[in-house]
């Protein structure tokens, strides 16, 4: 940490922080993003020459997909964020890797050997939140959507808003939201003025040779609340989006390679349960890897089904933009394999003005007040980050 820390005081950094210590961390020293389409930045890198290492990742793409990126069939792009780019491609130059068991990795020695390696203070920094939506506005859209829900228009829509406020220090608030999360996919970013914190637990995507895989996350409680393996409205929700996943796959998947399992899993993080399921398949000769993501970009589990009338829904009635909140963010190795988290739990500032996004699946059985509940769950790993409130 203290290596990441040092760096990060005189450079723009992409930091991919595996919290959990059982995998490879990623260090990458951004230099100006790529222009282009970010498709065709993808093609070109999976045309590359495929680069062994110890590790996964020994060089290419890191970035960031907003949730707004991405036009499908039927429907236009989501609204773009006013302080967000629509996506971040950096090349890797320099890159530092790091894993607990195999030790210090990198690809320029020269870049790093005369690093001078200073402890960093953890500081709790002061800030004050608050949501950009009032609970009674929101009741009204959660009893909009279960309306459109009965007259069959969705099955189900993932409704977020803002956390607004103020944080004295960016770095510092991350350092101890990383601890509060404790995930193998947390990542913090600095580029420019540019700070986005990601403690997400849900595995967007992931690209091994031709095998893709999928961890989509529905159903959330608390320690002490609902039993996520055999509620009712938990496993609708989880199924739902399971569906939706497993026909983004059949999509760029060979038919009978499509796999569903760990559909009652449960994960616990420090702060709150989820409920998960596994997805798999293996690619289909003539498609591109990146195609993949853009079949599922944004994924189902923070949109709804179907996503032709859930997304303009839910992009007029949402206060502002998602941007990278929704979207997908990580890695794209040479020879086109890739791994993205998928950022909830995140939260991007400009300067001392901070953002954090909150929301939850609505289904025809949803309670307003416990969704309502259910956001205040998904931000205590914020909450608990800093001296201050979120007045909610």
């Amino acid at each position: 940490m203290d290596v990441f820390t040092s760096l990060e005081r005189t450079n723009d950094v992409f930091y991919l922080d595996d919290v959990t210590n059982h995998g490879w961390s990623y260090i990458v020293l951004l230099e100006n993003p790529l222009n282009g389409d970010p498709w065709d930045l993808m093609d070109t890198n999976e045309l590359k020459e495929k680069k062994l290492g110890p590790m996964p990742f020994v060089g290419g793409l890191v970035g960031w997909l907003s949730y707004g990126l991405n036009k499908g069939e039927n429907w236009n792009n989501p609204k773009k964020h006013p302080n967000q780019p629509l996506f971040s491609l950096f090349e890797t130059r320099y890159l530092l890797c790091f894993h607990k068991d195999h030790g210090w990795w990198t690809n320029s020695i020269s870049r790093f050997k005369d690093l001078k390696v200073q402890k960093k203070l953890k500081n709790t920094p002061f800030g004050n939140m608050y949501p950009s939506i009032s609970f009674n506005e929101y009741v009204n859209e959660i009893n909009l959507i279960k309306k459109m829900i009965t007259k069959g228009e969705m099955y189900e829509a993932n409704f977020t808003f803002k956390l607004k406020g103020e944080m004295q220090d960016s770095l510092d608030l991350y350092l101890k939201f990383r601890e509060n999360c404790k995930t193998s996919l947390c990542c913090f970013v600095k580029n420019q003025d540019l700070i986005i914190g990601s403690g997400s637990p849900e595995l967007f995507l992931s690209c091994s040779d031709d095998f893709y895989f999928s961890e989509p996350m529905k159903g959330t409680a608390g320690f002490s609340g609902v039993d996520l393996a055999n509620d009712k409205k938990e496993r609708s929700e989880l199924a739902i989006v399971v569906d939706l996943v497993r026909n983004d796959f059949y999509k760029c998947c060979n038919f009978d390679s499509v796999n569903v399992s760990d559909e009652s899993l449960i994960k616990e993080y420090p702060t709150l349960k989820q409920a998960v399921a596994r997805v798999s398949g293996t690619k289909r000769d003539g498609v591109k890897k990146w195609e993949m993501i853009k079949s599922l970009l944004p994924s189902g589990s923070v949109s709804g089904a179907p996503r032709s009338r859930v997304i303009p829904h839910l992009d007029a009635v949402e206060k502002g933009s998602r941007g990278i909140y929704c979207g997908a963010m990580g890695w794209w190795a040479y020879g086109g394999d890739f791994k993205l988290s998928l950022p909830i739990r995140t939260f991007v500032a400009h300067g001392k003005n901070l953002e954090y996004n909150v929301g939850s699946g609505i289904t025809w059985r949803s309670d307003p007040e416990k969704e309502w509940e259910e956001c205040k769950i998904k931000a205590n790993c914020l909450n608990e980050s800093f001296k201050g409130v979120i007045a909610w």
